[in-house]
C-alpha cells in the first residue's frame, strides 16, 4: 500500500476506522500505525491544522520529515517510530508547543537532536531510540518541567547528561547505548518520581548515586553492564533503596560480589 493513495480517499471523514473527526469534517487524530504502508508523507498532511494525534508507527515510510510540520500547532501526540524516515529532525518541530508525546525512534536519521526541542513546555514523553543520532543532548531539554521520560537509547550522542533537575516529575532517563561521558549528577537525587534510571553502555559515566536518591524514592531500577567472565550478557541489577541493599555494580560485578553499604557503582563498556 502506498502513502500517496491516501490522497485519493475523497473526504477523509468517511475512514472512520483509521480518522477521528468533528463534527465530521474536522479532522483530530490519524492512526495508522502497522499498515504495512511504504512510500513518503504526501505534503496534503500539512493542511490538517486541526490533528491532535498522528500515529503512524510500524510501516516503511521513508523520505524526510517536512520542514513545515511545525504549522501542526495543534498536534498533541506524534508517533513516528519503526519506519525509514532519514534526513534530520527539523528545527521547526519546536514550533508544535502542545506536544505532549513524541516518538521518532527506529529511524535513519541524521544530525541531532534540535535544540529547539526546548520549545515543547508540554512534553511529557521524549523517546527517539536507535535513530542514528550524533551531537549532544540539547541543554534546553533542562526547560521540560513536565517531562515524565527520556529515552535516547542507542544513538551516538556525546557531551555531559544534561540538567534535568527541572523535570520534577521525570520518572524514567534512559541514556544507553551513547557515547556518554562524564559524572553522574548530584541532581537525580532532587528527582523523587524517578523510578527507572539506564546509563549502561556508554563511553565513560562514573560517580555515585546520590544518597538522596534512595531516600525519597524508596526503590530505584538501576541498569549497568556486568562485564564479568561469568556472564554471556549484560546483567540487569536492582537496587533497592527502601531496605538500602545495595549491589557492587559495573565492571567488578560478578561472584566475587557481594552486597554492601557503598552506593558507588560505575557503567561504561
Amino acid at each position: 500500500q502506498e502513502m500517496q493513495g491516501l490522497q485519493d480517499v475523497g473526504n477523509i471523514c468517511d475512514i472512520p476506522l483509521y480518522v477521528g473527526c468533528e463534527n465530521g469534517e474536522y479532522v483530530t487524530s490519524i492512526n495508522i500505525a502497522d499498515l504495512s504502508l511504504n512510500g513518503t508523507l504526501p505534503p496534503e498532511f500539512l493542511l490538517l491544522s486541526t490533528l491532535e494525534t498522528f500515529s503512524l508507527a510500524k510501516n516503511n515510510i521513508s523520505g524526510s520529515i517536512p520542514s513545515e510540520i511545525g504549522s501542526l500547532t495543534n498536534l498533541r501526540k506524534l508517533d513516528m517510530r519503526y519506519n525509514a524516515f532519514t534526513g534530520t529532525i527539523p528545527a521547526s518541530i519546536g514550533e508544535m508547543t502542545g506536544l505532549t508525546h513524541l516518538d521518532l525512534s527506529y529511524n535513519g536519521f541524521k544530525g541531532s537532536i534540535p535544540n529547539t526541542i526546548g520549545n515543547l513546555l508540554h512534553l511529557e514523553r521524549l523517546v527517539i531510540e536507535n535513530s542514528t543520532l550524533t551531537g549532544s543532548i540539547p541543554v534546553s531539554v533542562g526547560k521540560l518541567t513536565n517531562l515524565k521520560e527520556l529515552d535516547v537509547e542507542k544513538n551516538s550522542l556525546r557531551g555531559h547528561i544534561p540538567d534535568l533537575s527541572n523535570s520534577r516529575g521525570l520518572v524514567e532517563l534512559d541514556l544507553e547505548s551513547n557515547a556518554l561521558t562524564g559524572s553522574i549528577p548530584d541532581w537525580l537525587g532532587t528527582l523523587t518520581e524517578l523510578k527507572i534510571l539506564i546509563l549502561s553502555k556508554n563511553q565513560n559515566i562514573t560517580g555515585t548515586i546520590p544518597t538522596a536518591l534512595c531516600e525519597e524514592n524508596g526503590e530505584v531500577f538501576v541498569y549497568v553492564d556486568c562485564n564479568d567472565s561469568n556472564y554471556n550478557e549484560t546483567t540487569k541489577e536492582t537496587i533497592f533503596c527502601s531496605n538500602r541493599t545495595e549491589y557492587c555494580l559495573g565492571e567488578d560485578c560478578g561472584a566475587n560480589c557481594t552486597p554492601n553499604q557503598s552506593n558507588h557503582f560505575q557503567v561504561g563498556y
